[in-house]
């Protein structure tokens, strides 16, 4: 579908907004959570956004999936409660990393390839940890079959 690489990756920072439900009804958070930081002018050289996933949607009931959208801060930024800001870490450690193309309608696909088909023939097994994903570009400028994103799972070594 398409490839994988394995890397070490340090802990990321960033400013955040937890959502309790389907991971389909996560973009309300994504538009608060970018208004907030465009409006005191986080996007610069570097910075992503993410969404990161904390639950297994088919172990955990749709209306109990936590999830957060984010983006990434420097130290100088404190978490805003105020705007439902908070600030965390996506832990770091090794993780298998393959780049979607596509609509994110897809991803459900492109995740059951990564678990059903890639890992059991690889030399890694999934860790129960936060993955997460980093959108390498922006709907409202790409057509969605454009869209980049870079899926994120924990791993070990077998």
């Amino acid at each position: 579908m398409f490839d994988m690489e394995i890397k070490d990756l340090a802990p990321i920072r960033v400013a955040s907004i937890r959502h309790v439900g389907p991971f389909c009804e996560l973009k309300p958070a994504f538009e608060k959570v970018c208004g907030w930081a465009g409006a005191k002018g986080l996007f610069r050289e570097g910075t992503r956004v993410l969404g990161v996933y904390h639950d297994d949607p088919k172990t955990t009931p749709e209306k109990e999936l936590k999830s957060d959208a984010a983006v990434t801060v420097d130290d100088s930024i404190e978490a805003d409660p105020a705007q439902g800001i908070e600030i965390t870490e996506v832990a770091g450690g090794l993780y298998a990393i393959g780049v979607h193309k596509g609509p994110y309608e897809a991803l459900e696909k492109a995740y059951g390839w990564i678990y059903c088909t890639w890992l059991p023939s690889s030399d890694y097994v999934p860790l129960p940890k936060a993955s997460y994903e980093v959108y390498l570009n922006d709907e409202s400028t790409v057509a969605k079959e454009e869209l980049l994103t870079a899926i994120h799972i924990p791993v070990q070594r077998k």
